[in-house]
């Protein structure tokens, strides 16, 4: 479940410990693994994560779909279209 932690900042908290934030152009995703950023323009979402802050990592392809799958689900939350455009 999303929930936002205070309207104006745009910051949706999850009880599964995961965060969304919304930015110009772009969406970020922060859990225990760090802070990545998704370009987001125009309702279109890229799926190609770039890591914000953390110790860096590479994610695997079955982690890249978890966080762009709870980002889509954060999106649609905030009444915003998106689409998936793939690498």
């Amino acid at each position: 479940m999303l929930t936002k932690r205070w309207p104006w900042l745009g910051k949706l908290i999850s009880d599964e410990g995961f965060e969304i934030s919304f930015g110009h152009k772009e969406v970020y995703y922060r859990d225990n693994r760090g802070k990545f950023g998704f370009a987001y323009e125009d309702g279109l979402l890229s799926a190609t994560p770039h890591q914000v802050a953390g110790q860096t990592l590479l994610l695997s392809e079955s982690d890249i779909h978890e966080i762009v799958e709870r980002v889509v689900s954060g999106i649609k939350s905030e009444g915003l279209p998106v689409q998936v455009i793939s690498r």
